[in-house]
């Protein structure tokens, strides 16, 4: 079928359309598809990055990089209007106000689940829930939320 067929038959299909034009720009039709669905940005430190593999399955872009959060400027280029994944809590808490960003503290957890899978992944699962239940991508400013494992997370605002 000519690009001109394929435009043809594609006009009645909206779906087909962007992923057509999509796909131009990006060069990778599975990449266009997968880009359009991100729910937010998580940045997961050193001791939470057991959870990666199983967050990225459920959509969330994620940021890998421990050894950027050393420092403030590291911090404000990797934190900034994004949520931070930590087991360490108390050691984000000053900056966060300052440059804005949410933290979602699994400091009351016994364990992180180390399952790969999001299906086999408890913590992730909490997670996730927790940013949906609690709409905390549209959340602006400073926020923690202390996950505990019977579920009465506390969210505290920071500002």
């Amino acid at each position: 079928m000519s690009d001109k067929e394929s435009f043809v038959t594609d006009t009645h299909d909206p779906d087909a359309i962007v992923r057509r034009v999509l796909g131009r720009y990006l060069h990778n039709e599975a990449l266009a598809v997968r880009a359009g669905s991100t729910r937010c940005t998580l940045v997961v430190d050193a001791t939470a990055d057991a959870l990666a593999l199983a967050l990225s399955d459920t959509n969330f872009q994620l940021v890998l990089n421990g050894s950027a959060l050393a420092g403030h400027e590291g911090r404000r280029s990797t934190l900034s209007h994004r949520i931070l994944i930590t087991r360490q809590t108390p050691d984000f808490l000053s900056d966060a106000p300052v440059l804005d960003y949410g933290i979602i503290g699994l400091d009351a957890l016994a364990d992180v689940d180390a399952a790969e899978t999001y299906a086999e992944n408890a913590t992730a699962k909490m997670i996730s829930v927790a940013i949906a239940e609690r709409r905390l991508v549209s959340q602006r400013g400073a926020w923690v939320l202390m996950l505990k494992p019977d579920g009465e997370h506390v969210f505290v605002s920071l500002e």
